[in-house]
């Protein structure tokens, strides 16, 4: 991935992150990153899961956990991702694939109104 997709990646994470936490929930961003050793002069694995997402996040409304994954350009899902959400939405949780701040947007507000909508 260039470097001009890793900015617009991380820009997009922290604009959900930001996003979700103004609106009252809980949200995070998941750091999955080796992390780099001097002594050994390499990364050293971390212990997450594989195929964790971006970010994490509890929604005040329904207490659901939700999983937002980011593709920015032409990165797609791996196996790995797939797996995990899988896992998650039989769960029961929410698990979202964004690619911009737009969808993201529009993705929330009809989750919103539709949460809302069978509350009547």
């Amino acid at each position: 991935m260039s470097q001009q997709l890793k900015t617009e990646a991380n820009n997009l994470t922290s604009q959900i992150v930001t996003f979700l936490n103004d609106m009252g929930h809980f949200a995070w961003r998941l750091n999955t990153m080796g992390v780099y050793d001097q002594n050994a002069g390499r990364y050293r694995k971390n212990n997450s899961i594989n195929g964790v997402t971006d970010v994490m996040c509890v929604l005040n409304i329904t207490g659901r956990s939700l999983f937002v994954e980011i593709k920015v350009g032409k990165d797609r899902m791996k196996i790995d991702q797939e797996i995990f959400r899988d896992e998650v939405v039989k769960r029961n949780a929410i698990h979202w694939v964004i690619k911009e701040i737009n969808q993201f947007t529009e993705t929330y507000k009809e989750f919103h109104a539709k949460y809302y909508a069978t509350k009547d």
